[in-house]
C-alpha cells in the first residue's frame, strides 16, 4: 500500500509551530510515542547507521529519525514511509543511536548545557 501525504496533519503541525515555535507537543503525543515504540521494536532497538557501518557491532537505538524532516514535510510525520515525485516508496522512520541521530542532523562536538559557566574564550588566556 502506497502511503499518502496527510494534509490535515500538515496543517496541524504548521499551526503548532506558528503558535509554540516548535513541535515539542507533537513529540509528546500518544500517536508519536506509539509509532516510535513500534519502529524501535520492529528493528529490535538496533541503530541502523551503525548496523550498516559494521554488522558485527550492536549499538542500541534510542531515537527514531524522520528521513523527511517534520519541519519541511509535516504530513509525513506519522508515516513509516514516504513517496517521492516518481512514486518510489522510501522508509521515513529510522531507528538510530543518539550519536548517529546527531550526526544525521550535523550536530557534532561539545555544546555547553544551559546553566554552565561561560565557555573559555581566547580572551581568558
Amino acid at each position: 500500500m502506497v502511503p499518502e501525504y496527510d494534509w490535515e496533519l500538515h496543517r496541524d503541525l504548521i499551526a503548532m509551530r506558528e503558535k509554540y515555535g516548535n513541535h515539542r507537543r507533537f513529540y509528546k503525543s500518544a500517536a508519536w510515542r506509539r509509532l516510535r515504540q513500534q519502529v524501535l521494536e520492529e528493528f529490535r532497538y538496533e541503530s541502523q547507521d551503525e548496523l550498516h557501518a559494521s554488522p558485527a557491532r550492536y549499538v542500541r537505538a534510542t531515537c527514531v529519525h524522520h528521513d523527511r524532516y517534520v519541519d519541511k514535510y509535516p504530513g509525513w510525520a506519522l508515516s513509516e514511509w514516504w513517496v517521492d515525485d516518481k512514486g518510489n516508496v522510501h522508509r521515513n522512520l529510522i531507528p538510530l543511536s543518539h550519536e548517529a541521530h546527531d550526526a544525521r542532523h550535523g550536530r557534532y562536538g561539545f555544546k555547553p548545557k544551559a546553566g554552565d559557566a561561560n565557555p573559555v574564550t581566547d580572551e581568558w588566556w
